[in-house]
């Protein structure tokens, strides 16, 4: 399960000037792989790798830039998605478990969703500051 969100606005900054400001940014986060067409920069992230647990709450698992030319301005989508299917397996378990075995299990699960909350408020938080960054408001 994926949530999608996406960003869009317009600038007066010239296309290279985005499109340096996109790779510079995406280099910055550590992003693993970047594939470039005209108008559509592309990114996967490799969210779990050895040692990087904490870092994987904040990291989305892929997305794209999409930068259109209208005269003088240049408009940029961004649209980024994130998994929260091991969220909601492990809420969904231990509220199973407090069914089942014992109701202590419950406050597991109230942790779990907290957990959940702040990661996907920080993520949304993270890339909407990411993109104010490249769009140069």
């Amino acid at each position: 399960m994926k949530i999608k969100i996406k960003y869009t606005k317009e600038s007066q900054s010239k296309n290279d000037q985005i499109i340096n400001r996109i790779y510079s940014e995406l280099y910055k986060l550590g992003v693993d792989n970047i594939e470039t067409t005209d108008n559509i920069i592309t990114y996967r992230n490799t969210i779990w790798k050895f040692g990087s647990n904490i870092k994987a709450m904040t990291t989305v698992s892929k997305g794209y830039f999409e930068i259109s030319s209208y005269g003088n301005f240049v408009k940029v989508d961004y649209t980024y998605y994130f998994s929260i299917l091991g969220d909601i397996l492990a809420i969904v378990l231990t509220c199973l478990l407090g069914i089942y075995e014992h109701a202590f299990f419950y406050f597991i699960s109230l942790a779990l969703i907290i957990q959940l909350i702040i990661s996907t408020l920080k993520i949304k938080s993270l890339h909407k500051d990411l993109f104010e960054r490249i769009i140069g408001s």
